[in-house]
């Protein structure tokens, strides 16, 4: 049994591979999958609103950075925090991004579900649920290579399609077709009379969480080549790409379809491709989006079973069960066995829930990784300096201070669920310390009469 130590794969990890793994779970056509709702919050001045979100994460992806740089080998948020404050502090944080990480392949396999039921009534919906959670699961049986080539591929397809529809929206928009019957390149999706800082902000708060996953790839340090340079690099361009491709595709989708009042929200990126591309380019969509999802899902899985077998690597989850490795794949199987398991919700839960439950772990996480920059680089390791007050704590400190505000904005349900969860939390941690603390006290006991009886013996 591979109880402990590092993941020995026998490929480590590229830069590229990387790359692929993290805008596999961040899905870069998940900006049309919010299109018209977001669209809506920013009041049409969705480029903007992308423009304030990609500032507000790229302060906590340069926390990230930081961190991966000092401990190459922490394993995210949870191993920072457990060696920057306190190993309780770390199963704490660990035990919110479990709510990202464990959710975000639900919502995944909700909405594979949702589209291929919509294509097929006929079949159960939960037979849907059922394929996707055993092929997402086969893939990540055979190991992180794999789920990196998988990803490649997807996310590849997903830039083609986008660059597709690219192309399309300048050709309507140098012709002179759009819905406002006007032509021609203008700032107005950017900047206008209609433009209001409120609306501004509640858009740039739901857009955030487009970007989620990029810290993804922390939780593949020790399968990564050249760790402490490549994470940091890995996570930078993809926070860079998506920002590219959101500011890009909103800009263009405002000159062809210019406004707000959407018929359907949920469906305006599907009347946006159809209007630039027709049927065919609609039809593309649906099956990108349903690929989206499940590598999606495939990058979710990879990363949630290896944080909770760092975890129980560690000791603060059971390590018979969470940090066991399969002897040839060097895949934490029994974990990927446990999601997959916990991904058949899907088949009950409401998207709603499942995406509150992401949202209120992942803002959560991200606000403590700025933290643990200021403390591990102020207090830690005692840098001064005005180089080091900028870079250790006014930027983390700005990052922790964006986060806040995200976190401000999460809905009441999301907050509740979410204490709710971190009480659960607490409450298996103080379970365990008192189970250690019996054990020992129950060794000690022991040891103690033995000893007194091998003295009198000796006497």
């Amino acid at each position: 049994m591979q109880g402990s130590g590092e993941m020995k794969g026998t490929k480590k990890l590229s830069l590229l591979q990387l790359v692929f793994l993290g805008m596999a779970w961040t899905m870069p056509l998940i900006v049309f999958a919010n299109y018209g709702i977001a669209s809506e919050a920013a009041h049409g001045y969705l480029p903007t609103a992308y423009a304030i979100a990609l500032l507000a994460m790229s302060f906590t992806a340069y926390s990230y950075g930081r961190m991966a740089k000092q401990l190459p080998n922490a394993g995210s948020a949870y191993g920072y925090a457990a060696k920057t404050f306190r190993p309780e502090a770390g199963f704490m944080v660990g035990w919110a991004l479990l709510l990202d990480y464990l959710f975000n392949p639900i919502v995944c396999c909700i909405l594979f579900s949702l589209y291929l039921d919509a294509i097929f009534p006929a079949v159960p919906f939960f037979l849907w649920v059922a394929v996707f959670v055993a092929l997402v699961c086969a893939i990540n049986y055979f190991g992180i290579q794999l789920s990196a080539a998988v990803s490649k591929y997807s996310v590849l397809i997903q830039l083609g399609i986008i660059g597709i529809f690219c192309v399309s929206s300048v050709y309507h928009i140098v012709s002179g077709v759009n819905a406002a019957g006007t032509g021609g390149f203008t700032m107005q999706p950017f900047l206008g009379d209609g433009l209001t800082l409120p609306s501004l902000l509640a858009g740039a708060s739901l857009l955030c969480f487009s970007f989620l996953g990029f810290d993804t790839v922390s939780i593949m340090s020790e399968e990564a080549d050249k760790p402490k340079r490549n994470i940091p690099r890995a996570m930078l361009i993809i926070i860079v790409v998506c920002g590219i491709v959101d500011v890009t595709v909103t800009y263009l989708g405002q000159l062809v379809l210019p406004g707000y009042n959407y018929e359907d929200p949920d469906t305006a990126s599907l009347a946006l491709a159809l209007l630039v591309g027709g049927g065919l380019l609609k039809a593309i969509f649906v099956g990108s989006m349903i690929g989206a999802m499940f590598t999606g899902a495939v990058s979710s899985v990879a990363s949630v079973s290896r944080l909770l077998y760092i975890m129980g690597r560690d000791g603060v989850l059971p390590r018979r069960i969470f940090g066991y490795l399969h002897p040839k794949h060097q895949t934490p199987v029994r974990n990927v066995a446990l999601v997959g398991a916990i991904c058949l919700l899907a088949a009950v839960l409401p998207l709603g829930a499942a995406i509150s439950f992401v949202n209120f772990g992942a803002l959560l996480a991200f606000g403590c990784v700025n933290l643990c920059v200021i403390k591990y680089e102020f207090v830690n390791l005692r840098r001064r300096g005005w180089r080091a007050w900028v870079m250790s704590g006014i930027l983390p400190g700005a990052g922790f201070v964006a986060i806040g505000w995200l976190f401000s904005n999460l809905s009441s349900r999301a907050v509740y669920l979410g204490l709710g969860w971190l009480v659960v939390g607490l409450g298996i941690m103080l379970l365990q310390k008192y189970r250690k603390a019996s054990r020992v006290s129950a060794e000690s006991g022991r040891a103690i009469p033995g000893e007194g009886a091998a003295r009198q013996v000796g006497a």
